[in-house]
């Protein structure tokens, strides 16, 4: 897990490495005086946080060690076979009873024998104690954290006031997020809310999960196969539009002479006017527009009908 460099903040700063900037401020004194806000005694009282280490999630350890070799790296684990579990060390026939990391074996034992053996680094393996990965359970009381950056202009430092709410986890998330635990080392299944509070290293191990579904089987197109790219309702919407449709187009028709045709009867040569936009005709061509299939024999002469279609 990342750790951060917590100070306190006096009258005045001496920028040293440790003061968790990565390059000094141009200045001609060493020390710098940083303007904030609040009385001393709340500043003092106050920690201050680099800006880019700075996590409104969780709280950093604060306490990071520079070489691992000059301490025991507590390391947090759950009983999990193949993973981590107990040896049959046959205890009571002749045998004493095994202790601290003598007592797992597993491939996560393996694997932390062998990172020992090439830093050359203590550990300690210790169960989780409520036996759970770990998960959220709450969110702390918000409270203002001081952010110090530099200007990238003037390069002078800056605070501001930020405001953080810790994340409450339990299991082995909970101990590395509190200090507990230096490091866990389990299956532990890496998601986004996790990820968010620790950091994860390289997946040792994946496991291939797959969805398991019935095959469809082949089914004949039917009469109103057609149907079937669209629901009902839209279609019962589109018929209902052509009626309307049509019925406008058939009372504009009406209204209109310049819509009517007239025929000669050859008997009586009597001329007769008929409406060429009868309901009927009114609704194959508001159908045929709606499929952009239009009849060539039939069409309207007003530009009313162009605008209300």
């Amino acid at each position: 897990m990342s750790c951060i460099v917590y100070l306190y903040l006096p009258t005045s700063i001496q920028w040293t490495p440790s003061a968790g900037l990565n390059t000094a401020p141009r200045l001609g004194d060493q020390d710098q005086t940083v303007q904030t806000h609040g009385s001393r005694e709340d500043i003092k009282k106050r920690e201050i946080v680099r800006e880019e280490d700075f996590d409104e999630h969780v709280r950093i350890n604060p306490n990071p060690f520079s070489d691992p070799r000059n301490r025991t790296i507590r390391v947090v684990s759950i009983i999990a076979k193949p993973f981590l579990q107990f040896k049959e060390s046959g205890y009571g026939r002749g045998r004493a009873r095994l202790t601290g990391n003598d007592q797992f074996e597993g491939f996560c034992v393996d694997m932390l024998e062998e990172i020992g053996r090439l830093l050359g680094i203590r550990y300690e393996i210790h169960l989780v104690g409520d036996n759970s990965y770990g998960e959220k359970k709450s969110i702390s009381p918000p409270e203002t954290v001081q952010v110090m950056s530099l200007n990238p202009i003037t390069g002078q430092p800056r605070i501001e006031h930020r405001t953080r709410r810790h994340q409450i986890w339990n299991g082995m998330i909970g101990e590395v997020v509190n200090g507990t635990a230096d490091m866990a080392v389990a299956p532990v299944t890496i998601n986004h809310a996790r990820a968010r509070v620790v950091d994860f290293s390289e997946p040792f191990l994946t496991f291939g999960i797959s969805l398991i579904i019935k095959k469809p089987g082949k089914k004949k197109p039917g009469i109103f196969s057609f149907l079937h790219p669209l629901a009902y309702s839209v279609w019962l919407a589109i018929l209902a539009a052509c009626l309307v449709v049509s019925c406008g187009l058939w009372v504009i028709a009406k209204l209109s002479p310049l819509e009517w045709r007239y025929q000669t009867d050859p008997n009586t040569d009597r001329v007769r006017y008929h409406p060429v936009f009868t309901y009927f005709n009114s609704l194959w061509f508001s159908f045929a527009a709606f499929v952009q299939q239009v009849s060539k024999d039939i069409l309207p002469l007003l530009v009313h009908f162009s605008v209300f279609i």
